[in-house]
């Protein structure tokens, strides 16, 4: 995978990607494109990999957070963001985490961590969901 490093989103591709998915439904967007099970980003496409918390504090020591999940991260992002647009059901938002954790463990990321990080993607949706519940009602 080419990218190159920026300073807001942190990744953005020089290439297209592309990833066999678990998905039938058709979607797209300016980047993304899905169609036949197969993910496409494009080229240019940016996004922020793994969102840890307090990771940019990790980063001073010289920990690398996102060394076995930039793909994946990749591939969450862009189908969260199909979700997020309404183009892809909510449903699958679940199936997005998984394949987050699947892709970071199949990268080198042990199976613990990836069960870690999968949980706090799954409790943050959950938040998510409640926070806009709220904000609803106000």
């Amino acid at each position: 995978m080419k990218y190159r490093k920026l300073v807001n989103y942190k990744y953005q591709l020089l290439e297209d990607e592309s990833f066999t998915v678990d998905i039938s439904i058709e979607a797209q967007n300016d980047f993304i494109l899905l169609k036949d099970r197969i993910l496409n980003i494009l080229k240019s496409y940016a996004w922020d990999g793994s969102t840890i918390p307090f990771k940019r504090m990790f980063e001073l020591f010289g920990w690398d957070l996102d060394k076995h999940s930039l793909q994946a991260s990749l591939v969450h992002d862009a189908l969260t963001q199909l979700i997020g647009s309404g183009l892809l059901p909510n449903s699958y938002r679940r199936y997005a985490d998984g394949l987050y954790r699947d892709m970071s463990v199949a990268a080198g990321l042990s199976e613990w961590k990836g069960a870690v990080r999968y949980w706090g993607l799954r409790k943050y949706d959950k938040l998510k969901r409640i926070w806009r519940a709220v904000k609803q009602r106000d």
